[in-house]
């Protein structure tokens, strides 16, 4: 196996994640990173004994030999870097959003097709063990028909007028945030659970914090709240501290979810359940080993993860015993380890190379931005809008 050199840009909270599980799957030379905080690139360059770090993403493109950019900056550089990338002749792992509307993520796929550029975004929650289990028993008719899908994914760091990050600004974060941020990743699981896609939507959007104070010194995603040094300023909030989001999929199949990130007490409450003809599925991304089942019938049960009775599909997503707890990274190496084995099967000319790949591609991402722009018109409107696929 050739190793793949990788090249990682922005260090904010998803760069270490992405240096952690890239570092987990074997195949894979880090060979630069790159910040505008030239400082950080060259702090995380010491500390993952990384060769060589970058102040900027052109210098990384102009000046390094690699193999595969991972794009983690704020939302608004994802187009601009992700096209340079393609460009230059790399394959791209992008985080969501893929860009900042709907236009610049469709050219974003025509470029991964021009250039023959494999692409990927990490809608990593996917790749829980336990969710690919439920996915092979929903869609293989275990429990029957779906009736009905529903649930939320609920934080409460930005709870309080002091809390700031760069996503509450609609030029760096786009139109949506609560919905667009962590109601994009309950968007991708519905669909990816079921094979349905959401069809048409009706919304409600709410900035309950509407001025936030600005701290002079900035602060990185998750850091808490606490008393602000160096003063502030206050800022205008006008994108969605949660949102309300009725659906229907093209199955038919109503639904609806729930996305904040002013709920108190919630840290990454990502919860979703699908109600079946003969049974309810749910499960919640902070007990992601477990799953219940809910009967009509007998005894509602739990589903623990246990490679000995789970599917050869799902069992492959299983790295350790039973009782030997995996989580939120282990999802995250999950994701990284199907890309990087279609990205080897395609330079050696494998059967992947001509096959749909078993990841999240740009092209899924830009359905999940269709309809992330769909709630906010709807929200915007106060109507039920149809979602219009490409």
């Amino acid at each position: 196996m050739d190793t793949v050199r990788v090249a990682l840009v922005g260090l904010g909270f998803m760069g270490p994640v992405h240096l952690e599980a890239l570092r987990r799957i074997g195949g894979v030379e880090i060979v630069a990173v790159a910040d505008a905080d030239a400082g950080k690139a060259e702090a995380t360059a010491r500390r993952w004994n990384i060769p060589r770090f970058y102040a900027s993403h052109r210098e990384l493109l102009a000046n390094e030999d690699f193999d595969v950019l991972h794009n983690c900056t704020p939302n608004n550089l994802h187009y601009e870097i992700n096209a340079e990338a393609i460009k230059s002749g790399r394959h791209v792992f992008s985080e969501k959003p893929l860009a900042m509307n709907t236009a610049q993520s469709r050219e974003l796929c025509r470029l991964a097709a021009e250039h023959g550029a494999v692409n990927a975004v990490g809608f990593n929650y996917r790749f829980n063990s336990l969710v690919q289990e439920l996915r092979a028993r929903i869609r293989g008719g275990e429990y029957g028909g779906v009736r009905l899908v529903h649930g939320s994914y609920l934080q409460d760091w930005l709870l309080f007028d002091t809390d700031y990050n760069w996503r509450v600004e609609r030029e760096q974060c786009g139109e949506t945030r609560a919905v667009g941020d962590i109601g994009s990743h309950w968007i991708d699981m519905i669909q990816h659970l079921t094979g349905a896609r959401i069809a048409r939507v009706m919304a409600n959007l709410k900035t309950v914090v509407p001025v936030r104070k600005k701290p002079r010194r900035p602060a990185d995603t998750f850091a808490g709240t606490g008393p602000q040094t160096g003063g502030h300023d206050e800022i205008p909030v006008t994108n969605d501290d949660c949102g309300f989001v009725l659906f229907e999929m093209d199955s038919g199949v109503p639904g609806m979810f729930l996305a904040s990130q002013v709920s108190a007490g919630r840290k990454c409450y990502f919860n979703f359940e699908v109600d079946c003809e003969r049974a309810s599925v749910w499960w919640n991304q902070e007990n992601p080993e477990q799953a219940w089942i809910g009967r009509r019938d007998r005894a509602s049960e739990l589903l623990i993860k246990d490679p000995a009775f789970m599917g050869p599909g799902s069992r492959a997503y299983v790295h350790s015993p039973a009782g030997h707890p995996e989580g939120y990274l282990d999802g995250v190496k999950n994701l990284f380890l199907c890309v990087y084995g279609h990205l080897q099967n395609v330079r050696g000319g494998g059967k992947t190379a001509v096959t749909a790949p078993d990841f999240p591609t740009f092209a899924d991402a830009h359905n999940v931005m269709l309809v992330c722009e769909a709630v906010a018109r709807s929200g915007r409107e106060r109507r039920w809008v149809e979602i219009e696929y490409d």
